[in-house]
């Protein structure tokens, strides 16, 4: 349920914002308030939604909604970061990424789940000049 909340909030605010696609929300969004989040936390994170690689035991237990493990996995950076983390995964984290633990498994073993998600990053970067261009997927 708060996921489709988040995804239908996300698409009104790419309609309002005149923004075509995800990717725009990227550029225009997504690493607002990523300054909040431990170093070591962000690069899992970018492991975790580009190439599908498992995070620590913290960080997957926020990606699958379970606060006390987290809570209790939670080192000396991370611990006051929760939120931030949190927050920062259900405003731009792809939506069929996070959620439950078989979600996380799907997004770590099946890379045709990631592969759009892979294309957009990887087009991002090789098109960088100041304005997106988007190829037709």
């Amino acid at each position: 349920m708060v996921q489709a909340t988040v995804t239908i909030q996300r698409k009104f605010l790419l309609k309002e914002n005149n923004m075509e696609s995800e990717l725009d929300w990227l550029e225009y969004n997504a690493w607002q308030g990523v300054d909040a989040i431990p170093k070591p936390a962000h690069e899992a994170l970018v492991r975790y939604f580009v190439h599908g690689m498992e995070p620590g035991g913290f960080l997957t237990a926020i990606l699958v909604g379970d606060l006390f493990t987290a809570a209790f996995k939670a080192d000396y950076l991370n611990s006051p970061s929760m939120a931030n983390i949190a927050k920062w995964i259900v405003h731009h984290a792809p939506h069929n990424s996070y959620g439950t633990a078989d979600i996380v498994k799907k997004w770590c073993n099946d890379p045709t789940i990631r592969a759009d998600f892979e294309k957009k990053v990887l087009w991002h970067h090789l098109n960088s000049d100041g304005k997106p261009k988007y190829p037709d997927f």
